[in-house]
């Protein structure tokens, strides 16, 4: 049983949908900061994961380069911490982009324009590679690539996956990178991508349900977890073969 110890604010505008909050979180291990990504705040939210205090926002874009004071999206996405070059990555989806903070100075230090909307992000730390799924623009989407870049920013690899990729996670011990892809409809099955992350290349692609989303691995029970949204269900997976173990229902929406 877990039991909640406190609620930190990461969004500092009261009553609005969850069309304009929290998307993604990440952690880094070296400065134990917590790195929150919001829909529409063009910048990363800080909290000090001792204190669980709301530290600051990184701002991306204090020259209104990207993101104007009179567009209404910012359309945020997922971040990442690397342990590498101890860089968090940001990428946003309208207008797309893939954007760099230095963790030492809390600075955006690279930004690079995608040409494709983009919305999962992960970090292969055994090989050095950043992976990011283009989704598409906008909220529906339509597009059906990764692209790869190294940890000197040069994009190495475009990889063609199933159409509307989301979310992604890295496996280090398989040496793989699962992308889920929620096809062309919100009723048909969507898809488990398998990719290796030494050659890059597609190795396996596996049915689960309807519009799959969230995905996570447990490498000391050898388990892969798949949510599938529209199925209210959570998919569980052996990390090692791929085979399908069980479905766990959900009771509403798991993303």
């Amino acid at each position: 049983m877990f039991n909640k110890s406190t609620t930190i604010c990461a969004w500092e505008k009261p009553n609005m949908s969850a069309n304009h909050g929290v998307f993604h979180v990440t952690f880094s291990q070296f400065t134990e900061k917590i790195y929150v990504s919001n829909i529409r705040t063009p910048g990363l939210v800080v909290i000090d994961g001792q204190t669980n205090e709301y530290l600051k926002i990184i701002p991306f874009d204090s020259q209104q380069e990207i993101f104007r004071s009179d567009q209404l999206y910012f359309l945020m996405a997922e971040t990442a911490w690397n342990a590498l070059n101890r860089k968090i990555y940001t990428v946003t989806y309208d207008p797309a982009y893939l954007l760099i903070i230095d963790e030492d100075s809390e600075t955006c230090t690279n930004k690079i324009r995608l040409d494709s909307g983009a919305r999962g992000i992960s970090i292969d730390e055994k090989n050095g590679n950043v992976f990011i799924s283009h989704y598409g623009s906008g909220w529906y989407g339509g597009d059906n690539k990764v692209s790869v870049f190294d940890l000197d920013n040069k994009l190495i690899r475009k990889i063609e996956v199933g159409l509307r990729p989301w979310e992604m996670a890295c496996d280090q011990e398989n040496n793989r990178t699962y992308i889920s892809c929620k096809g062309s409809n919100l009723y048909t099955p969507g898809e488990l991508w398998v990719l290796d992350n030494s050659t890059l290349e597609v190795i396996d692609k596996i049915k689960i349900g309807r519009r799959p989303r969230g995905i996570a691995i447990n490498t000391k029970m050898d388990k892969l977890y798949s949510t599938a949204r529209s199925d209210f269900s959570t998919y569980v997976f052996d990390s090692n073969t791929l085979d399908l173990k069980t479905i766990i229902e959900n009771d509403c929406d798991p993303i």
